[in-house]
């Protein structure tokens, strides 16, 4: 909000982030068992359509590369 000129929101975006965090924390850990947790032969059973832990690693990288491209830090 600084580089915005809207200081007076620091702080509540800071405590907006900070009660998501844990949400988001638990949502990425689940994320990241599943993907660790997956049966590797059933990755390759289907060659037409893409594996849905495939997809969904996809759409979050997605989905973080959109909300950083203003950031500039990758």
């Amino acid at each position: 909000m600084s580089r915005r000129q809207i200081p007076c929101m620091d702080s509540y975006l800071d405590k907006v982030n900070i009660s998501l965090w844990p949400r988001f924390k638990m949502v990425f850990d689940l994320y990241l068992g599943s993907l660790c947790n997956a049966n590797v032969r059933t990755l390759w059973e289907d060659d037409i359509h893409h594996h849905y832990i495939m997809r969904r690693y996809a759409e979050f990288t997605a989905s973080l590369v959109h909300l950083n491209v203003e950031y500039g830090d990758g």
